[in-house]
């Protein structure tokens, strides 16, 4: 029954985009909107046709980055992350930008080009210092090369932002428990399932394989 209300609110809202398109089709932050409404939808197909559309009616520059960005986005959430970040390059407007290489960042480590991810992450760290989502990604980065200090850093960094992340309390309390710190460690995984039980379940499940894969990487 949620998931029925949840769907009939979204096409009532893609309704009322596609209204606020034809009231004004040289708008194209209207079509940014209907785009990410179908991304949440999951619909990548029509949100893909719909940007490609857009792109090829819009000729201003800083409009064009805008429904680029947005194909991107719809190329990321489809997977395409090779594709996605070819539309993230793309980019020029200053702002936007930084969005979009964060993105990059974000493909790379979702094809496990860690030291890329690395990279482009700390570019975008570099420019906003309190960007969790940078910072959490450099944390990942160092992790999955086995730069487990590093990684430590990155995520007490986080934690120092925002004692409410879920995300870095439970990647503190995994590296301590490696250095053979488990009280500590511990505490972090307590606090971690405290703040967002349903992300501490879904990482509990890589606990075993996670632990392995730094053991192997300190080896």
């Amino acid at each position: 029954m949620v998931r029925k209300e949840k769907q009939q609110k979204a096409e009532t809202l893609v309704h009322e985009l596609i209204g606020k398109i034809d009231a004004d089709p040289e708008n194209a932050q209207n079509y940014y909107n209907l785009g990410s409404a179908l991304v949440e939808m999951q619909s990548f197909p029509q949100a893909e046709e719909l940007f490609r559309r857009a792109l090829s009616h819009f000729t201003d520059a800083k409009d064009r980055d805008l429904l680029t960005y947005g194909l991107g986005n719809v190329l990321y959430a489809a997977e395409f992350y090779v594709e996605a970040n070819q539309e993230f390059a793309k980019i020029q407007d200053k702002k936007l930008k930084l969005d979009a290489q964060l993105m990059q960042a974000q493909g790379f480590y979702a094809q496990k080009h860690y030291q890329q991810a690395f990279a482009y992450a700390l570019t975008v760290s570099e420019q906003a210092p309190k960007n969790e989502v940078a910072l959490l990604l450099l944390g990942d980065s160092l992790l999955a090369l086995g730069q487990l200090n590093q990684a430590q850093e990155y995520y007490q960094k986080v934690w120092n932002l925002n004692s409410q992340s879920a995300p870095a309390a439970f990647h503190l309390g995994l590296i301590l428990v490696t250095q053979g710190k488990i009280q500590a460690g511990q505490a972090y995984f307590a606090k971690a399932k405290e703040l967002d039980g349903l992300y501490y379940q879904k990482q509990e499940g890589r606990l075993a394989d996670l632990e392995k894969v730094m053991q192997k990487n300190q080896l």
